[in-house]
């Protein structure tokens, strides 16, 4: 598509950021290169910047995706993709002011109608990182800071054995302007 190789480290973020998705590779490397995101040396292809992005043909299957869903199961997505790519379900509907088995049927619903997301075991995970940072990025940014001050929160007040996840905790702060 390019003709040349890529650099090894911008293949390995292609790699990492499309997860394996051809459709993903294929669209990210046309936009990075109508974009001038591409710069060629001895024959080898890197990125112009740290970022890759999320191709518009990507983001707007992930938009169709939602626009397809209720407006209480776009504020449950929403409100999940500000914790994170993988949450607890319990912890969610904490946040929300939701009741427990609430929250997993419209997870559920969700993941049967648009595979957004699935659960794993005692978590759900969205189905890509790019469709969760989609999301994330239609959210306004004043209901971010109410979701993010929420979930900062919600940890704060958890009951962990002592042990404070002072990573998450601060960025989630951070984001909520405190």
């Amino acid at each position: 598509m390019l003709g040349g190789d890529l650099q090894e480290q911008f293949a390995e973020k292609l790699a990492d950021e499309s997860q394996g998705n051809p459709l993903f590779i294929v669209e990210s490397l046309r936009m990075l290169h109508e974009r001038d995101g591409l710069i060629k040396e001895r024959e080898q292809w890197r990125l112009a910047s740290d970022e890759i992005g999320i191709p518009a043909k990507i983001k707007d299957i992930i938009l169709q995706r939602l626009g397809t869903l209720s407006r209480n199961q776009r504020k449950v997505l929403d409100a999940a993709s500000v914790i994170g790519e993988k949450f607890n379900a319990e912890f969610l509907g904490s946040m929300l002011g939701l009741d427990w088995p609430e929250i997993i049927e419209t997870l559920d619903a969700i993941g049967q109608a648009t595979c957004l997301v699935s659960c794993e075991g005692d978590l759900y995970r969205f189905d890509h990182a790019r469709s969760r940072d989609a999301m994330y990025e239609e959210i306004s940014p004043a209901l971010r800071k109410v979701y993010h001050a929420r979930v900062a929160e919600k940890l704060e007040n958890m009951p962990r054995g002592g042990k404070l996840p002072f990573s998450d905790l601060t960025h989630h702060y951070a984001q909520a302007g405190n």
